[in-house]
């Protein structure tokens, strides 16, 4: 006992540093197996968890699927093709959907007025008026209205003064204006061999439409319905 007490006496300095090393060897040795416990992904204190970024959301075209087929049930829409494809007499009526809606659609917006205008002085629904131009002229886009502003594709008269032009061997009516193309078309349908069609005042688009047919209008086979056709289409009626 003697001698221990001797030699701790004389060693107590190293015995002390052997301890502390020993003390903090041991306290590192926890806080590394605490870590190794730790959850894999934990956020450092104060900064915002790490989220998935979210995608966004994909819609599918159920909405242009419930509209095949089907028409301008507000407003002007897109014209559809595929319901002529099964009628191939409406030829007409196929060479109008190729044009882009965009030119379809202020083609009708421009010429609205001017149709309204010549239906209060002579009696033509605003809807024949705009179907005829639209069908006849391909929504502005024809050669006709390129080389000679004739919106409704009118030929040359004996009574006809004006100018005139020909295209592909067929003399056709020349105007200085789109607004002189569509008096003359007022009158035409009028006048002439056309004047039995005034009794037809008041009436609707659709008696329109046949009379158009019947009193030999355009060349154009099926022609009342491919008029009626456009007219339904566009919604054209809602201006009469």
């Amino acid at each position: 006992m003697g001698k221990l007490t001797i030699f701790l006496r004389n060693n107590w300095f190293k015995i002390a540093i052997a301890v502390l090393l020993v003390f903090i060897a041991f306290k590192k040795d926890i806080s590394f197996n605490v870590n190794m416990n730790a959850p894999a992904q934990q956020a450092a204190p104060g900064a915002p968890a790490s989220q998935e970024p979210q995608r966004p959301k994909e819609h599918l075209t159920e909405d242009r699927l419930a509209k095949k087929g089907a028409f301008f049930q507000k407003g002007i829409e897109r014209l559809d093709v595929q319901p002529f494809r099964k009628n191939a007499d409406l030829i007409q009526v196929m060479e109008l959907s190729k044009v882009d809606a965009p030119i379809r659609e202020a083609f009708i917006a421009r010429f609205r007025p001017v149709a309204k205008g010549e239906q209060e002085k002579f009696g033509i629904p605003a809807s024949i008026i705009l179907g005829n131009a639209l069908l006849i002229s391909k929504a502005g886009e024809s050669a006709l209205v390129q080389h000679g502003l004739n919106f409704f594709g009118l030929p040359c008269t004996e009574d006809w003064q004006g100018e005139k032009g020909e295209i592909q061997g067929t003399c056709y009516r020349y105007y200085e204006s789109a607004w002189m193309s569509f008096r003359d078309h007022s009158l035409y349908l009028t006048t002439g061999k056309f004047s039995p069609m005034r009794n037809y005042r008041g009436k609707g688009y659709s008696d329109w439409a046949k009379a158009l047919e019947l009193n030999g209008f355009s060349p154009a086979p099926d022609y009342a319905n491919q008029v009626l056709e456009v007219i339904r289409a566009y919604n054209l009626a809602q201006w009469d």
